[in-house]
């Protein structure tokens, strides 16, 4: 098998390449090795491997996700301290429902009706996937890279890159067509034994690495110091603004739900996280709303608690999941039901989204509860009584209710739309 040595932007490899002729067994063995490798691409920033097995996180990265941990089991993973966390452990009686009381009575909601959208201005019917494409990353965009590139690469090696805006295109589909088709080495799609002519006839090994190493959203010089401060992910800004532009232009339904991925990514990033119990342990947090079909609507890259706290009006008593939720639902209609898991359920967060019309059912943590859990049955009580026993506790006014399920273990859930009963 070809030797899995490290190319340099101009694909030059900086070892002596061994043949890249490939025995049928060995062939068999990398077939076998992609049918069993069906996790996310892993966007590694390195030249020539795709996937950087040996990868090992920094003692930065290691400290941050002992620190953290899994963002299920905490409230607020952020460790610096912040005028806000500290107003927040000031009104945390609040966030856990304190000051509540609750009653062993139905939920009796009184919900806002939702309005459906006209849905066709937004028919898809008959689109291309170019179309499709155009909706998230459009010509426009394009352009913008192609102006970028060249003008960085000129200004820093003094060589012309002569990207034009149709060779992006051809980069883009060349990457994608690369996660759809996955070999453990970039080189190998130009290999006499695995080419992809898609790929190849559209550019050279070298042509491809050159651009890899010299595509730009922006031009440094002209990014403001202030900017480069705040938004920790200004070099691909532009990017990031195109496509939550298409997310924000979809339909918005009736149900969504806000949860949390791991953007797979091992290359230098200023926020780049290790959370070892994900499946994909390192890259870029990113906090979603999406639809039941999976849809992107809306979503947040993680820069920490303050970024959130200057982008939500009213942020005071709220931790980073309540926060996240205030922010993913900006865009959301009136009536909306929005489903979290229990990093983002707390009381005052729903009881805040409840005022805007806005309806939140989650898994809770007991710790966040307060009173509620005076009024519902022990864990033993429920485990006796056997799997399928539930209980249901309502706030004095009936539009707040907590659920305990007994399954493999006890389950808490809150909702205000939602109880024992369907």
């Amino acid at each position: 098998m070809a030797a899995n040595t490290r190319d340099d932007s101009s694909g030059h490899s900086r070892h002596k390449h061994r043949s890249e002729r490939f025995s049928v067994h060995q062939a068999m063995q990398l077939l076998g090795l992609l049918d069993e490798d069906n996790s996310d691409l892993d966007l590694s920033d390195n030249d020539d491997p795709i996937l950087d097995t040996n990868y090992q996180p920094s003692p930065q990265e290691e400290s941050s996700s002992e620190d953290e941990g899994d963002s299920s089991d905490n409230e607020d993973p952020i460790p610096e301290p912040t005028e806000h966390s500290r107003a927040h452990k000031r009104r945390r009686g609040a966030d856990n429902g304190r000051g509540i009381r609750w009653k062993a009575t139905p939920l009796t909601p009184n919900l806002a009706e939702y309005q459906h959208q006209d849905e066709s201005d937004l028919d898809r019917h008959g689109w291309t996937p170019l179309e499709y494409f155009d909706q998230y990353i459009d010509r426009d965009l394009m352009t913008l890279i192609s102006e970028c590139s060249n003008a960085m690469s000129l200004s820093r090696s003094g060589d012309p890159l002569n990207m034009s805006v149709d060779e992006v295109y051809h980069f883009f589909g060349a990457c994608i067509l690369m996660s759809c088709i996955r070999y453990p080495t970039i080189r190998m799609y130009w290999s006499k034994a695995f080419k992809i002519t898609a790929i190849t006839d559209r550019f050279t090994r070298a042509r491809f690495f050159k651009l890899r190493g010299a595509i730009k959203v922006v031009i440094d010089d002209d990014v403001p110091e202030d900017l480069k401060m705040s938004d920790k992910f200004w070099k691909v800004g532009p990017f990031l603004e195109r496509i939550l532009r298409g997310c924000k232009s979809l339909n918005r339904p009736d149900c969504t739900s806000i949860d949390e991925q791991m953007i797979p990514f091992t290359g230098a990033c200023p926020y780049r996280q290790y959370l070892p119990m994900k499946p994909n342990p390192v890259g870029i947090k990113n906090f979603v709303c999406a639809t039941a079909d999976g849809i992107v609507l809306d979503f947040e890259l993680y820069q920490g608690t303050q970024s959130l706290i200057e982008k939500v009006k009213e942020p005071e008593g709220l931790g980073l999941g309540s926060l996240v939720i205030e922010r993913l639902c900006q865009t959301l209609k009136r009536g909306t039901k929005v489903y979290c898991d229990r990093f983002f359920t707390t009381i005052k967060g729903a009881q805040q989204m409840m005022e805007k019309e806005l309806y939140i059912t989650g898994t809770i943590m007991k710790n966040r509860l307060a009173g509620a859990n005076d009024k519902l049955p022990s864990d033993k009580t429920m485990k006796s009584a056997g799997r399928g026993t539930s209980s249901e506790v309502s706030a004095e006014d009936g539009k707040l209710c907590v659920v305990k399920w007994y399954d493999n273990k006890p389950v808490l859930l809150m909702s205000v739309v939602h109880g024992t009963q369907p």
